[in-house]
């Protein structure tokens, strides 16, 4: 019994060393991200790691992100200000598996993917023998648009990713300012991104551009773009948009079903 006791404790102590001392690894940084050492705030590379003891404050300046991964946990900041990473840990393991705003951001993907897949079927069944679409576009910017749209369809994302950077090029050298086309891109990069669990990168490009701009896809942007808000602990800013949204629900066409959704959201992250 002494000795089950004995070997009892010093599994314990093994395990809480283990914790204390647990290696935390900084997947992606950009921009202004520093930790503190000493008193002194340092910078810190991407793919540094670090442990519990080590990494306990983060400060982010503007426009930044980062991203730290602690064995299956992983934790996303992208508002400027200073978090206890520690603390940040502990909420992400305790909190349920999916929020609400991220139910709703998974059905509203999940529709997309199958509206774009149902486009994809047209596509191919509206082909001639040589292969050229009947579909005619104005500008470049947009087949490209259409192609990406084509491979999220399928969930190729690599092939998407690859068309919406064309495409962005193309927008870019047009010289005409066009920021539907502009949201419209932005909007399926997001959910490019996102599939390709690049975070950072979807949080970028969406706020690169406006949801107010994207037409019919205005409330699933703003969704994503609140959603990936809340999850990078870049609150205020997610409240700020989804209060804007109530402010403008009737000039950028947002339905009262959908205002109703944007009210219990906004109540859910107060």
């Amino acid at each position: 019994m002494h000795l089950f006791s004995r070997s009892l404790s010093l599994f314990l102590l093994l395990a809480l060393q283990a914790a204390l001392t647990a290696q935390i690894r900084a997947e992606m940084i950009d921009g202004q991200v520093e930790y503190q050492q000493s008193g002194k705030w340092k910078a810190i590379d991407e793919g540094r790691v670090l442990s519990n003891a080590d990494l306990d404050k983060v400060r982010l300046g503007q426009k930044s992100y980062a991203e730290f991964k602690r064995g299956s946990g992983r934790v996303s900041l992208s508002a400027p200000g200073i978090f206890d990473i520690p603390a940040l840990f502990n909420k992400a393991a305790a909190k349920p598996a999916e929020s609400i705003l991220g139910t709703k951001v998974r059905i509203l993907l999940q529709g997309k993917k199958e509206e774009l897949g149902a486009v994809a079927g047209v596509r191919a069944s509206s082909q001639g023998e040589d292969g050229a679409s009947l579909l005619d576009f104005d500008a470049e910017a947009f087949v490209y648009l259409k192609r990406a749209q084509l491979a999220l369809g399928v969930e190729n994302f690599k092939e998407a990713e690859k068309d919406l950077l064309f495409a962005t090029e193309l927008a870019e050298n047009s010289g005409e300012e066009n920021p539907s086309l502009r949201a419209a891109i932005a909007f399926h990069m997001g959910i490019c991104y996102v599939g390709m669990d690049r975070i950072g990168q979807a949080l970028k490009i969406l706020r690169s551009a406006s949801y107010t701009d994207a037409g019919e896809d205005a409330f699933a942007y703003l969704i994503l773009q609140t959603s990936l808000n809340a999850e990078t602990e870049a609150l205020e800013e997610a409240r700020a948009i989804l209060k804007d949204a109530l402010a403008r629900s009737s000039e950028i066409g947002i339905g009262e079903a959908d205002v109703q959704e944007i009210e219990d959201l906004l109540e859910s992250l107060e």
